[in-house]
């Protein structure tokens, strides 16, 4: 039953665990399992054809040890037989067949022992006995289902839905129908195997780039199961191999080359086979089940939407009367011959807080440990609002903050800017009383300095608004380096006379140093002569021109004072002559 060597092969997709660590879960039975389990302590009395309900009692022991853990069990039954498994059927039928004739010979040798073992084997569970459990079932409000035929695609429609959150069975099948977690080997402890189908790759050495589930169940067919024989000399390992060796995905074209890379000679795969081949993955796929919900049948998956063809899919079932098909589900007709057994009907008998699959308003029970992470993922939602409502305010206190605070800080320039103010015009005022004192002669002879001073002292007790704007720039800035102000407040503001002639003392010509210096002489003679001085100091060693007649300045006359003398026209250090007499315009220097 199942997959030859499957579960060794998953050995490290698989770990130890208690069923407990499902607490507040649902999970699905392959209710067989149990039965033939519970059948072999009573083989002896099922064998002469008595009744008995020790198979019963060993079953409930288990349901009643789920619940304990507070686990919602369901029930699955297996309906009628596939098509596709009649060869699968027959052997095993003439297997306890000759399991039983083979113990009748032992009990009348007297060997008990070896007897016991065949009993065993020839024990066959009947749809009679598992209605017994059901009914048991149906006492203690436990959910019961008979599948339409397969109870393993029935499990595996169930998890694949959401229905049921683990699968517990000893049918390595449910692996291949694509569950998601199947529990084996569970003791009535709960103790068991867990396999995870996520870790399935993990056993095919196979990065997660190239393996897919298909290719695992393209092995599993390959390797032989219930619905194809193998290819002789394929097993698990070379199957694996051959997947490992080929990036092809069609069956159709890789069965093809399994031969040759396996080195499988004298082995030929024919058309027959491969039709057979995806027969069998359509079965596993496309599978009819009932959906309890709904409450019709169904496929396991829609071979419309995978785009499988309908031909292959002639072994997954069958379509029945929708009455049929939902006595056989519930438990009140045989699966096989349609007998009827009960008139139970689900309708009211179910209280909404069991949580049943037969219920008109159902809802799945959490569990406790995916309570705890809907509770945590709903703390942590609350936990992250409340930071951003948090951080909202407080970005909003802060921003006001600022704003009152630039506002009073726009406040205090004002008041600053006006002492700033006040204190440079009185400390310019104590400067230019001092000047005033020093230089109180010079200030008399020139008027125009003196209307200059007055309306740059005009200027400078003018109103704060003309002393901010006529600040330096950097002085402006509401944020500034108070360090920098204080020390840019040091320095007095620069006046320039325009006067004034500013000369490079190297950037200049012949011709400009020539001008420069009879513009000079011209200023010293008119000062002079504004001042009625008797004497005119010359520079030595130039020639100078008065009336158009050239005059020389030598080292004898350096140093002394030369008079002009209009007269005579010549310029000696005898002759005088009064300043008024002069024509300045015409001594130059030449």
């Amino acid at each position: 039953m199942g997959i030859t060597g499957l579960l060794p092969f998953l050995e490290q997709a698989t770990r130890n665990c208690n069923i407990s660590e499902f607490r507040g879960a649902t999970v699905a039975v392959d209710s067989y399992c149990w039965l033939h389990k519970g059948a072999t302590a009573c083989a002896d009395i099922l064998a002469r054809g008595e009744d008995t309900d020790v198979y019963v009692n060993f079953c409930m022991k288990y349901v009643k040890m789920l619940q304990k853990f507070d686990i919602k069990v369901i029930l699955v039954f297996d309906g009628n037989h596939l098509p596709a498994k009649a060869l699968t059927e027959k052997r095993r039928r003439e297997t306890r067949k000759n399991a039983k004739v083979r113990a009748a010979e032992l009990l009348r040798l007297g060997k008990k022992d070896e007897a016991w073992n065949f009993l065993r084997q020839s024990v066959d569970i009947t749809p009679l006995m598992a209605f017994n459990l059901i009914k048991e079932c149906r006492r203690n409000n436990i959910d019961c289902i008979v599948a339409p035929y397969e109870s393993d695609s029935q499990l595996a429609y169930l998890n694949l839905k959401g229905i049921a959150d683990v699968i517990i069975t000893e049918d390595s099948d449910l692996l291949v129908f694509g569950c998601s977690k199947v529990f084996f080997k569970m003791d009535i402890n709960g103790n068991g195997r867990l396999v995870d189908k996520e870790k399935i790759a993990v056993c095919m050495k196979m990065k997660p780039d190239n393996y897919s589930f298909d290719k695992f169940r393209y092995m599993c067919i390959l390797s032989g199961c219930d619905y194809l024989d193998s290819i002789h000399g394929v097993g698990l390992k070379k199957a694996l191999k051959f997947f490992s060796m080929t990036a092809e995905t069609d069956p159709l074209k890789f069965l093809d080359k399994v031969p040759r890379y396996l080195n499988l000679k004298n082995q030929v795969v024919n058309e027959e086979y491969k039709e057979n081949f995806m027969v069998a993955d359509a079965t596993f796929r496309h599978q009819i089940v009932y959906d309890p919900l709904a409450r019709k049948l169904t496929y396991l998956t829609d071979p419309a939407v995978s785009g499988t063809r309908p031909e292959y899919c002639r072994n997954a079932g069958k379509f029945l009367d929708e009455n049929i098909a939902f006595q056989v589900a519930v438990g009140n007709l045989n699966p096989y011959s349609y007998e009827k057994y009960d008139d139970w009907s689900p309708s009211g008998n179910w209280s909404s807080s069991l949580h049943s699959i037969w219920s008109s308003n159902y809802v799945k029970k959490i569990s406790r440990r995916a309570q705890k992470e809907i509770d945590k993922m709903e703390n942590l939602k609350l936990e992250s609002i409340q930071a951003i409502k948090q951080n909202k305010l407080e970005t909003e206190k802060k921003i006001v903050d600022e704003v009152q605070a630039f506002k009073f800080e726009s406040q205090l320039d004002i008041y600053y800017s006006k002492s700033k103010c006040n204190q440079l015009v009185y400390s310019k005022k104590e400067e230019r009383s001092e000047e005033e004192n020093m230089n109180l002669e010079v200030i008399k002879d020139e008027p125009h300095n003196i209307e200059k001073q007055e309306s740059t002292l005009y200027k400078e007790n003018s109103c704060e608004e003309e002393f901010v704007k006529d600040k330096s720039p950097i002085l402006n800035k509401k944020f500034i380096n108070p360090f920098l102000k204080k020390k840019l407040s040091k320095f007095n503001s620069v006046e320039i006379d325009e006067k004034v002639i500013v000369r490079s003392k190297y950037f200049h010509s012949k011709s400009e140093e020539i001008c420069y210096e009879q513009e000079k002489i011209k200023e010293d003679v008119k000062i002079l002569y504004e001042k009625n001085n008797d004497t005119v100091s010359l520079p030595t060693k130039r020639k100078y021109s008065f009336e158009e007649k050239e005059y020389k300045v030598d080292e004898n006359t350096a140093g002394s004072d030369l008079l002009i003398d209009s007269s005579c026209n010549a310029i000696d250090s005898k002759s005088f002559a009064t300043l008024s007499q002069v024509k300045t315009t015409n001594f130059v220097s030449i």
